[in-house]
């Protein structure tokens, strides 16, 4: 046996080579040029593959990718998503579930009423008198403030506020209702002049002849065809729509109330003490700014339609209608006036504002003493007048004497530590504020030092929940 060919039982699995066909072996010359072709159509085809597999490589790679940028887009979205619905649960863990509920509620219903508003403004230009179309600008105003008054009391966990929101909606409601029920200014003149029939709802020809120098001239010189049939048919339902969403942010209003109160109760009184007579002065100070509030938003709003009532109708006295415009806008300053005597402890303030509203009330009676009886219609300028001024008469004097009767309740406890109070509540709030945004701190405390130095010579606490202590909810010193 030939040790040169050891047998094949010898020989190592991992070294055996892949079966290949063998080629023939020729003597002749052309071996060399053949081996070499086939050589050369091997390398092609090696390349050939090679280029297929990288193709189905980045093709695959490409389809990856493909496939990895949609689920992207929808991870940021389900992240979004997520971070609202986190957000939400933070908020609702710290100011309540039914507090929460109650503001989102009333921003809904407030943001459905404003449109609705926005849509009868669009259908009546030319329709409705500049009295009417501040009565609507004044409802979008409304909608904003009763989502503010709604936001103020859930942060402020102040149940006079919650309270303060519902008498708005409640406000708001009755004045969609009566606007609803009642005619337009155009119309109820048009069918004084023209009494409805049993073949004419809307009265007959509103081709009339009327006198230039009437004070209904210039009501009925909006009369068309169309305003008596297409637009009286559609302003309706849509005042109708107006009136019932403001029923429903009332309701819903009303059926929050229950689990708001047990959330909010007395928490901003509570924070005070023990001292029951300072919770006392605190609460008349509170629902005294709610009262404010509401009396300045009515004042003004009544100011501006009488305003425009006057410019529009010239026939009746200039001062007697001036007299009341100013007594609005001037109470209106008195609520503010107020508002700083009672934060400064000044009895001059409040002596001040006494004397204004009580001089609003005496020219809001002589007012309304002057609507009533009414004359007969050629000579009643009054006559469109007459609801709505007595409603802004009657509302604004109740509004005046329950400022007066709050007031003197806080003018009674001045120099009992309510001032000092309402500092030390302020002190608080900016130190809050700073230590949780501190690059934003723009109260007067050294720079460069997060306004530490300057709050401990204050002699101010800042509490903040220790990082190590999160989860057993102990209280320590920053």
């Amino acid at each position: 046996m030939n040790p040169s060919n050891p047998p094949d039982s010898l020989i190592s699995p991992s070294v055996v080579p892949y079966p290949r066909p063998s080629l023939p072996q020729s003597p002749s010359s052309g071996s060399l040029s053949t081996m070499t072709a086939l050589s050369h159509a091997s390398t092609f085809r090696n390349q050939t593959a090679s280029t297929s597999a990288s193709g189905d490589l980045l093709g695959d790679a490409t389809a990856y990718e493909g496939s990895q940028s949609t689920p992207s887009v929808a991870f940021s979205a389900r992240r979004l998503r997520d971070w609202v619905h986190e957000g939400f649960r933070k908020v609702a863990r710290k100011r309540g579930r039914w507090s929460v509920a109650f503001f989102w509620w009333t921003v809904v219903w407030n943001v459905v009423v404003a449109a609705l508003v926005v849509g009868q403004m669009a259908i009546s230009v030319g329709s409705f008198t500049s009295s009417e179309m501040v009565l609507c600008f004044a409802f979008e105003l409304a909608c904003c403030y009763s989502i503010g008054l709604s936001f103020t009391a859930i942060v402020n966990q102040n149940i006079f506020e919650v309270c303060g929101a519902i008498f708005f909606s409640l406000a708001l409601f009755a004045c969609t209702l009566a606007m609803a029920i009642a005619d337009t200014d155009v119309i109820s003149v048009w069918l004084v002049l023209n009494p409805p029939s049993a073949t004419s709802p809307l009265g007959g020809d509103p081709a009339i002849s009327v006198d230039p120098t009437a004070w209904y001239s210039s009501y009925v010189s909006k009369i068309t065809t169309h305003l008596l049939t297409t637009w009286a048919a559609h302003i309706h339902p849509v005042q109708m729509a107006t009136s019932t969403a403001c029923g429903m942010q009332l309701l819903g209003q009303l059926v929050f109330a229950g689990g708001t109160w047990r959330e909010v109760k007395w928490k901003s009184f509570r924070k005070i003490g023990a001292d029951r007579r300072m919770q006392n002065r605190y609460g008349a100070y509170t629902l005294l700014v709610l009262v404010i509030k509401l009396s300045a938003f009515f004042a003004v709003v009544a100011g501006v339609y009488t305003t425009t009532f006057v410019t529009r109708t010239s026939a009746h006295p200039p001062i007697f209608y001036s007299l009341d415009v100013a007594f609005y806008f001037a109470f209106t300053l008195g609520l503010f006036i107020l508002l700083w005597a009672v934060r400064r402890e000044n009895l001059a303030g409040v002596v001040v504002f006494v004397v204004l509203a009580v001089a609003m009330d005496a020219a809001l009676i002589l007012q309304v003493s002057k609507l009533y009886p009414p004359p007969p219609f050629p000579a009643d300028v009054n006559f469109v007048f007459r609801a709505m001024g007595t409603f802004f008469c009657i509302f604004n004097i109740f509004q005046s004497l329950v400022c007066i009767a709050v007031g003197s309740v806080c003018a009674y406890d001045f120099g009992h530590g309510l001032q000092q109070l309402l500092r030390e509540r302020r002190k608080e709030r900016e130190a809050e504020y700073n230590s949780q945004y501190p690059s934003h701190d723009t109260s007067p405390f050294k720079p460069g030092t997060g306004g530490r130095a300057r709050k401990e010579e204050m002699g101010i606490v800042v509490m903040a929940e220790s990082k190590t202590s999160r989860d057993d909810g102990r209280w320590t010193l920053e």
